[in-house]
């Protein structure tokens, strides 16, 4: 756990309520039980946490990257986005299981066609990341490169981490 922050389980109530209260995007999954829809990246169980509750955590102008991890929830999660007055963006993914498949240059191309990236941390697969954050902090250096943190968003376990590497000149 970072240092002064306490730790909390990863999609529970508590992370969701500390992101918000430090202006951290979220990133989470979305499945469905006993036909209601609920935060999950497993299988969930019977007292997951339900999707409007999570949208009603939110702060207007929050940053959600939502993960549909089944069939046939996009409409009810939609309907939920537009109750919460978040706005809708589009924007790729980029993600490298297990081994770092991209480059430097690969981001710039999906920023030059106007293209929000949502960059995966390596962090997220027990990965050493610090080659992917000095990319992200070279690029936001980049005048020729339109690049803000609305741009190039970095998905991390370690956003409190994060805050203090991009905040160093």
């Amino acid at each position: 756990p970072e240092l002064g922050v306490p730790a909390v389980e990863k999609n529970s109530e508590a992370a969701f309520r500390l992101a918000v209260e430090h202006h951290f995007g979220i990133e989470t999954d979305f499945r469905d039980i006993c036909g209601k829809v609920v935060v999950s990246h497993n299988p969930p169980p019977a007292d997951a946490l339900s999707a409007q509750d999570f949208f009603n955590l939110l702060e207007p102008g929050q940053m959600v990257l939502v993960n549909i991890k089944a069939d046939g929830l996009a409409a009810s999660l939609e309907e939920l986005r537009r109750h919460t007055r978040l706005a809708a963006h589009s924007g790729i993914w980029l993600d490298a299981f297990h081994k770092q498949w991209y480059g430097l240059e690969d981001i710039r191309t999906l920023l030059a066609h106007h293209r929000r990236v949502a960059l995966v941390s390596p962090d997220l697969h027990a990965r050493p990341y610090g080659q992917v954050w000095d990319w992200v902090k070279e690029l936001l250096k980049e005048p020729d490169v339109f690049c803000t943190s609305a741009e190039l968003i970095l998905c991390t376990d370690h956003p409190f981490a994060a805050r203090r590497f991009f905040e160093q000149k």
